[in-house]
């Protein structure tokens, strides 16, 4: 059984809210994101080229859909290219680490299989993994690769740093470090600006790391926009997640008093009740969401506490596949080639519930 309780990619949330890493609450099982198969297998690639050997990148480039793969084929080009041009002798991929807060001792972990700490021992309750690694001057450099597309959220990954950053200096007995966040795209690779902590600011990670895993225990759930930014698994059975379901959906409102949301399924009647129940959620959603929109469309709010709440709008390029395909048709493309540009997949849509047996 693994000593660790939380991870440096959890960080923010950690320091947001601790609710989802108390030991008694129930998480649903966690979901991988195309976005997650994608970096997994990024960070495999860059272990390998970095630290030679065989890293499974092959298996999980063998998990990504078509998409995907050529996404992250296109990314790692940048990158390939990027640490040919920058690497330097002691560069290290793929670094884990286990810390002590209540000690404020880290260590370097043996490497097991990807994100495996299950070496960590008593009392070393934090761990975390440096995509990359190495020395410069009188400083410990840690980098984070962070693969995205166009129109995903930017993911801070700040805290997340400080920590791996911490524990490294801790480990190899160095007073400062520095941190770089590498975003790749299918564009490039654009680094941050290196940012310095000296071992006054190391002293207050240490100290802000104590006091949020000591206090994880007796946490609150503390709604906010780290709920869904922060990827918390503990949104579908928070209480505040709950709290806001029954002003939706009051039991008073129920004819049926065991229709109510219970976000993890235990059996397959409460999977059809689930079902049944979805599209009244999906529509107060719907009305919660036109009453948002309709209070900012008029301008900028503050808040009591002075926070701004405005609306903001991108533009998203959409593909009008059968203008494409005609343009394509009239300069000459034969019809085995416009096959090609039309692929179908089966893919999921939807879970549908049954009429009941004997019903027409």
């Amino acid at each position: 059984m693994s000593h660790v309780k939380v991870t440096a990619s959890s960080a923010a949330l950690v320091h947001a809210c601790g609710y989802s890493f108390r030991s008694d609450v129930e998480l649903p099982p966690a979901a991988k994101s195309d976005a997650s198969r994608r970096g997994d297998a990024f960070g495999k690639l860059a272990e390998a080229l970095i630290n030679g050997g065989d890293a499974g990148a092959r298996e999980s480039l063998a998990k990504l859909g078509e998409e995907e793969l050529s996404r992250c084929s296109a990314m790692w080009r940048h990158a390939q290219a990027w640490l040919e041009a920058n690497m330097r002798p002691g560069w290290v991929a793929e670094r884990a680490f286990a810390y002590n807060p209540t000690d404020d001792v880290a260590r370097q972990l043996p490497r097991l299989e990807h994100r495996d700490y299950s070496s960590a021992i008593h009392g070393e309750t934090v761990a975390g993994t440096a995509d990359l690694l190495w020395i410069e001057g009188d400083a410990v450099s840690v980098a984070d690769w962070k693969t995205t597309v166009e129109g995903a959220p930017d993911v801070d990954a700040h805290a997340q740093l400080e920590w791996l950053a911490l524990m490294a200096a801790r480990s190899y007995g160095y007073d400062a470090a520095r941190v770089i966040t590498l975003k790749v795209t299918e564009a490039g690779v654009f680094p941050s600006e290196p940012i310095y902590l000296d071992m006054f600011k190391l002293a207050e990670i240490a100290d802000r790391i104590r006091r949020d895993v000591a206090g994880l225990e007796g946490s609150e759930p503390i709604p906010g926009e780290h709920c869904t930014g922060r990827y918390c698994r503990a949104v579908s059975v928070c209480p505040a997640t709950s709290t806001a379901m029954a002003q939706l959906i009051p039991d008073t409102a129920l004819v049926r008093k065991d229709w109510r949301y219970q976000p993890i399924i235990e059996s397959p009647d409460h999977l059809a009740l689930m079902l049944t129940v979805r599209p009244l959620l999906r529509k107060a959603m719907e009305q919660c969401d036109a009453a948002i929109e309709a209070y900012v469309s008029r301008g900028p709010v503050l808040t009591s506490d002075g926070r701004e709440i405005r609306q903001h709008l991108r533009n998203m390029p959409r593909m009008n596949q059968g203008l494409l395909l005609a343009l394509a048709k009239e300069l000459g493309a034969t019809e085995e080639q416009l096959a090609l540009c039309v692929k179908t997949a089966q893919e999921p849509n939807g879970v549908r519930l049954s009429a009941k047996k004997g019903r027409a």
